[in-house]
């Protein structure tokens, strides 16, 4: 079964690639956008796993890092200021968290 990748907005990506300097949220390299999301060498769009909220924008070996449980000063400085957070408008990661 193919793994259904979440659709967002174009000028939404774009403003928070553009917040990130079309650089990595953690490790600041060159994310290439000419390759597929989600593929090797691209780049991937990263969310709380509790809130479902975008942080921003991670290359594929930050995110795995990330998910991992990695916890260097730049993942902190990272999940403390989250560069899609900075751009104004919220949005989630395939659905809204769930309110009581």
């Amino acid at each position: 079964m193919k793994k259904k990748v979440p659709t967002f907005d174009q000028a939404f990506l774009d403003q928070v690639a553009a917040e990130q300097n079309g650089r990595c949220g953690i490790c600041n390299e060159p994310i290439d956008f000419s390759i597929p999301r989600g593929r090797k060498g691209g780049h991937v769009v990263d969310h709380d796993h509790e809130t479902w909220l975008v942080r921003g924008l991670l290359c594929l070996r930050c995110n795995l890092l990330d998910a991992w449980g990695n916890r260097s000063l730049k993942v902190a400085a990272y999940l403390a200021d989250p560069p899609a957070l900075r751009v104004g408008e919220r949005k989630y990661h395939g659905r809204p968290p769930i309110t009581i």
